[in-house]
Parts: C-alpha cells; structure tokens; sequence
C-alpha cells in the first residue's frame, strides 16, 4: 500500500510502500477499533449510567506500554471517546469525539495532493533558520549508555549538530535546520511509518527519523530496537537546552 505524509509547512510530501495504519491499533480509525475487539476473546462490555463501554486489548508493537483500551459509546451508540492505558491503568492517549459523520460523501478532489498542500499552508506557518539556537538533548538514554561528544557542522545555510552517545547501546543523534524548496517535492522513502506520542516520523531497522518545529532529527543505532528509538526520540519534546551540566 502506498503512504503519503504531507509536512505543507516544509512544502514536502514523503511517499513510501507501508501497512500503515493496518500494521497497528488507531484510537482515530473505526476499523481499527473494531479490529482490536474482534482480535480479543476476552473482550468485555460494561454499562455505566447510560453509556456503554468496550474493552480490549490493543496492538502497539512499537510500544509495549500500551496494553488496553476503553471504548465509550452513549445510548445511541455513537462513538464518544477512546482510552488506551498502560499496565498500571493509566491512560496514556486520550480521543475525545465531539463530532461523528458516518454518512460522509467525500470525493476524489480531497485526496489532492496540491489541493491538501495548499489548503494546509493556510493554517501553517513554520519559522525556519539556517543556524540552531538551541540543542536539542533528549531526556531519556538507554541504561549504560552517556553522551560522549557532540559537533557542530556549519555551511551558508544551513547547521547540523552531531551528538554521539557511547556505552551498551550506542547511537548518534543528528539534528539539522531543516531547508524549505521552493517548488512542492515529494520523496520516495525507505521504512515504515510510526506514531509514538508526539512523533510522527519513519523507521527503519537501525535509524529513525522526524521533523519537528523546522529541524529536522535522525537517529541512528545498531544496537536497539524500535521502541528504544522512538522512546529517545519523544524525550527530546521535553527540553531545549544550550548546554550540558
């Protein structure tokens, strides 16, 4: 299946062959609500006042945090709100629904690339720079693993910050001013797309990527998995920082 996220703020679309969303659950996708609960035998319906709750188990295998979820139906049985929990039982993504079109007629014209683009750019606006301010030092590193170094490479315009951590599971950490084309680009890319709490970015065995506030973040290690990654990678939402102490 092919897969096009669209960045209208970076005036970039990425296109690659993935399962996403079928590869795993997606509080926003009735089909996968749906999925989740014919996939558990163990599903359970309760009645609170005059709602109806669902629970099931849920298929995150990027995140292994998460384990349930509660789907919240009201007496007419629209979809009202999705919880997904961690084994503790404390909701980690919340989806509240405020409105439900099950009757929708859309048409081909809304899945217009250009269209897409340019309705977006009304909405978005990115500030971008050719110099970083502000380092980004992600919060959270595997157990035996520290930061070792950092680099700072520098041409007309654009920078990019190298960070290398050293220990039981290595990695380098790339951050770079992202640069805005004039003309709309759309690039084919390897890997697979992931969603874990803030990030939204692509996958691949030993590197991860994402763009976020007009920088663009690789990170790339041989010797962890994707839960590893994607763990570094929502830590550096966290803090920006000038220097480390």
């Amino acid at each position: 299946m092919c897969v096009i996220v669209i960045t209208p703020s970076l005036n970039k679309s990425f296109k690659f062959q993935s399962d996403w969303p079928n590869n795993s659950s997606q509080t926003y996708i009735l089909d996968s609500l749906l999925s989740d609960l014919k996939n558990d035998a163990n599903r359970e319906l309760l009645e609170e006042g005059d709602k109806l709750i669902l629970k099931s188990s849920v298929n995150y295998p990027n995140n292994s945090n998460l384990v349930s979820q509660s789907i919240t139906f009201n007496k007419e049985m629209d979809l009202e709100k999705v919880e997904v929990f961690n084994d503790a039982g404390v909701a980690q993504i919340t989806l509240v629904v405020t409105e439900l079109n099950l009757k929708a007629n859309n048409t081909k014209e809304i899945f217009n690339l250009s269209n897409i683009i340019q309705e977006s750019e009304v909405d978005t606006e990115t500030e971008t720079t050719g110099t970083i301010e502000n380092i980004i030092y992600p919060m959270y590193v595997p157990t035996g693993t520290i930061y070792s170094s950092e680099e700072k490479i520098t041409n007309e315009s654009s920078e990019r910050v190298i960070l290398t951590y050293t220990g039981e599971k290595p990695f380098i950490m790339i951050e770079e001013t992202a640069q805005i084309p004039d003309e709309t680009e759309v690039t084919a890319v390897n890997g697979e797309l992931v969603t874990y709490g803030n990030i939204v970015g692509v996958i691949t065995d030993t590197s991860l990527n994402w763009t976020s506030n007009g920088m663009e973040y690789y990170i790339v290690s041989s010797n962890m998995n994707a839960e590893e990654l994607l763990q570094i990678a929502a830590s550096t939402a966290t803090v920006a920082v000038s220097s480390i102490k």
